[in-house]
């Protein structure tokens, strides 16, 4: 029996922020422990947010045979949806600026399209 597209895309969602909590973690570790410079934290999440989407991406376009680019782009969309929504309500740095928002988006849906095209 298929599991349903819903389920498909959960958990290609999730896979994406299981991905990103072991890289900010990793992250967080390598800015703490080996002293690295903080100058370059923004370019190391928006790489988080790249790797976090392929994975995503790629397990989307694993899952579903038919629209594998289409999924990929979902998944992406999804994981900038919710990141926004989190970053809205705790009112995180960055939360009310469009520029960042966008930059965010579009990282994240090139990263869920990268990871489908690849599977």
């Amino acid at each position: 029996m298929r599991s349903s597209f819903l389920f498909r895309l959960t958990r290609a969602v999730v896979c994406s922020y299981l991905v990103s909590a072991v890289l900010v973690f990793l992250l967080s570790w390598g800015l703490y422990v080996m002293k690295w410079e903080a100058a370059g934290s923004k370019a190391a999440v928006h790489a988080v947010y790249f790797l976090a989407c392929l994975a995503g991406g790629f397990l989307a376009g694993r899952q579903f045979v038919e629209k594998r680019l289409l999924w990929g782009l979902f998944t992406g969309l999804l994981y900038a949806l919710v990141l926004i929504t989190v970053s809205q309500l705790t009112g995180g740095p960055g939360s009310h600026q469009l520029p960042e928002i966008a930059v965010m988006t579009g990282i994240c849906l090139a990263g869920g399209a990268f990871g489908s095209i690849l599977s």
